[in-house]
């Protein structure tokens, strides 16, 4: 609606007018009102009036003495020249002006007479309590000192009244000096200020926090980054505590790309270590950590290998195509065809954050029986033991020509005896026995190492004994358990994501290929701080600070040489 506003004071001559604009006027002593009254009388919000069926109409908020033409009201349609009195306010309704929907005159005082007498008439000088500003002044000083700082310090300088102090309720004590609240890790303190500040008005040293934190490791060599700081670094600097909202982790990757935007300065030895200033803009390809079978040693080593090289492969000595496993139509099972997903051997470990290892015994078995004779099918050879299946078969086909009755063809046959009888066998047959039994369990061997069973997962060479016996050696296994040990993934906050999503192991048809993200594929939803719709990530939520391999903080000095010797990188 449309209103002219025409106001003015009982001890003015001249109106002033305005116009308002709004579907309400509302009209109180609030200063948020649309007609203020400067009345004691009128309340904050006293009435409305707005516009129903083109009549003006005036509705009174609560229970204030409102009255329409000396009337009390609670609300009524208005017309031209009713009067409407609240306090010591007055509206007329005037006459409707071309262009307006209605128009009022409003006529106030800046406050009632009455109210005015009231207020003069209670108010009194600071002179007539019979104190000074001054005294007063110094009174409030004495008072803060004694509340804020001479109890407090008696906690500090004497123990014998710490205590007392402490437990006391009208007495102030220390705690009125923290800035804020403990972290809910260190709540079991509870009062006791003296066991992170041991001495007063000194800040907390590293040394008292590793009295409980005796596991936390260094975060980089001190030998080969010397001009890092890290040695003088306080535990405070990153681990704040007594702020609220409680954060004790600093997660700003400023404190990090610092130093890592270029890390070569701070090495006085070469280093392999990228710079990195930004996760999404300026970070190194992900590095994955390979198992490599050294066969002149016989053991595994571990190497580096980034994602963006083209030759890199997994050297773990295992067959196993994920594309015929992951078939949308089924592979051939134990009893029937059936069609696997990745969580039929990935399996997600308690707590959501990676998976457990793949094993044969629980997770092929269900498919892969290691069985060797179609007339004993529940008769398997052990998993792991590729030595002793030779002398298993032999010492199994040995009874069965013994003391089997049920025997194939060209077999001799020699009865079971009742228990308690001496068998009465001729040298000559037993002989002839035995050599049927080494034979056939050779021809197994033969089957089950080079075509069938362990042919089937594992690579086997066949070599000759100095007998002239075949011998087979099935290569060692090693799969990867963790392929990104430098930094920090929880599955559990990407369950909404399928596996397909990251690791492409539908498309992958020999255990060589390395299925993890590559850091493309992680930046497509995470950022960095100055990303627009992307995760934010900090380095802080993916890599340790304290590094695992640097040793600990609190050993003993130089604590990080083994490692360096070693040749392990920081």
């Amino acid at each position: 609606m449309r209103l002219l506003i025409k106001t003015k004071l009982k001890n003015e001559e001249s109106f002033q007018e305005r116009t308002f604009l709004g579907a309400l006027l509302r009209l109180g002593r609030a200063s948020d009102q649309d007609i203020v009254i400067e009345d004691e009388a009128v309340p904050l919000s006293c009435c409305e009036f707005s516009l129903d069926a083109g009549e003006l109409r005036l509705s009174v908020l609560g229970k204030p003495l409102v009255f329409l033409n000396n009337k009390k009201t609670l609300g009524a349609r208005l017309r031209p020249g009713d009067k409407i009195n609240a306090g010591s306010c007055q509206v007329t309704v005037l006459e409707p002006v071309d262009g307006y929907d209605a128009a009022l005159a409003v006529f106030t005082e800046r406050r009632g007479r009455k109210t005015t007498e009231l207020q003069d008439s209670l108010r009194e000088s600071l002179a007539t309590t019979g104190v000074s500003k001054r005294g007063l002044s110094w009174l409030l000083v004495a008072g803060i000192l004694l509340t804020c700082l001479l109890a407090p310090l008696l906690v500090v300088l004497e123990p014998e009244l710490r205590e007392p102090i402490r437990a006391a309720v009208m007495i102030p004590d220390d705690g009125v000096w923290d800035s804020g609240p403990l972290h809910n890790a260190h709540r079991t303190i509870g009062d006791n200020c003296s066991a992170c500040h041991e001495t007063p008005f000194v800040k907390v040293q590293n040394n008292t926090c590793l009295n409980c934190h005796q596991q936390i490791t260094h975060h980089a060599s001190m030998f080969r980054f010397p001009d890092v700081g890290l040695g003088e670094a306080r535990c405070a600097t990153c681990h704040v505590e007594h702020n609220n909202p409680s954060a004790l982790i600093n997660k700003d990757s400023r404190g990090c790309t610092n130093c890592h935007g270029d890390v070569a300065t701070f090495a006085e030895t070469k280093t392999t270590l990228a710079p990195v200033s930004d996760f999404e803009f300026s970070h190194p390809e992900f590095k994955v950590s390979l198992q490599v079978y050294d066969q002149k040693f016989a053991g595994w080593n571990t190497q580096r290998v980034s994602l963006s090289e083209t030759n890199k492969q997994d050297s773990s000595q295992l067959k196993f195509p994920h594309d015929v496993h992951l078939n949308p139509e089924g592979i051939e099972g134990r009893d029937a065809r059936v069609v696997m997903g990745c969580a039929d051997c990935h399996q997600v470990e308690m707590g959501g954050a990676s998976y457990e290892p793949v094993r044969m015994e629980k997770d092929c078995s269900g498919c892969h029986q290691l069985t060797f004779d179609t007339d004993f099918p529940k008769r398997q050879l052990p998993h792991g033991e590729a030595n002793l299946l030779v002398p298993i078969l032999e010492e199994f086909y040995a009874r069965q020509t013994l003391v089997s009755q049920d025997l194939e063809p060209g077999r001799p046959t020699f009865p079971a005896q009742r228990p308690g009888k001496v068998t009465r066998m001729e040298a000559a047959l037993r002989e002839q026995a035995l050599v049927m039994a080494k034979r056939k369990a050779r021809s197994t061997a033969e089957m089950i190492f080079e075509e069938t069973t362990c042919a089937i997962c594992h690579d086997v060479t066949r070599s000759t004994t100095d007998t002239g016996q075949p011998s087979w050696t099935v290569l060692p296994v090693k799969l990867v358990a963790t392929w990104m040990p430098k930094s920090i993934f929880d599955h559990k906050p990407h369950a909404d994501q399928s596996c397909g999503d990251c690791h492409q192991a539908k498309a992958s048809a020999v255990a060589t290929d390395i299925l993890m993200p590559t850091l493309a594929s992680c930046q497509s939803c995470h950022g960095s701080e100055h990303s627009r719709n992307k995760v934010i990530s900090e380095c802080i939520d993916c890599h340790r600070f304290h590094n695992p391999n640097q040793g600990l903080m609190r050993g003993r000095e130089f604590s990080s040489l083994p490692t360096v010797l070693n040749g392990a990188k920081p």
